[in-house]
């Protein structure tokens, strides 16, 4: 029995942090990613901090999905879950590079 945490980070136009119908679409965008990849993925609590905002999610596994976005234009996604020894992990990073590289062709 293994805790997995994977995290991820981009960066994006500090402006998109800043303006807030930008910051909306670009949410909407992350969640609509998460969502490719995890099914049953269900939005907590959003809060804003000192400029910046978190979005935390629940998904599969009893995972907990944490998405922040800093003013200077760094964005962080941060994966939780339990995984036993017997299971299959919540991401197959292998298949997933195949994936999008097959989508980038």
């Amino acid at each position: 029995m293994v805790a997995h945490t994977v995290l991820l980070d981009f960066t994006v136009p500090s402006s998109v942090i800043v303006d807030v119908e930008k910051r909306s679409n670009l949410k909407i965008a992350i969640a609509n990613v998460l969502q490719e990849h995890f099914d049953s993925l269900k939005p907590l609590t959003e809060s804003s901090i000192d400029g910046s905002f978190l979005v935390l999610y629940t998904g599969p596994k009893g995972s907990l999905i944490t998405v922040r976005g800093y003013t200077e234009g760094l964005i962080t996604v941060n994966i939780e879950y339990y995984k036993r020894d017997e299971e299959e992990a919540l991401l197959d990073f292998e298949a997933e590079e195949t994936r999008i590289t097959k989508r980038t062709l």
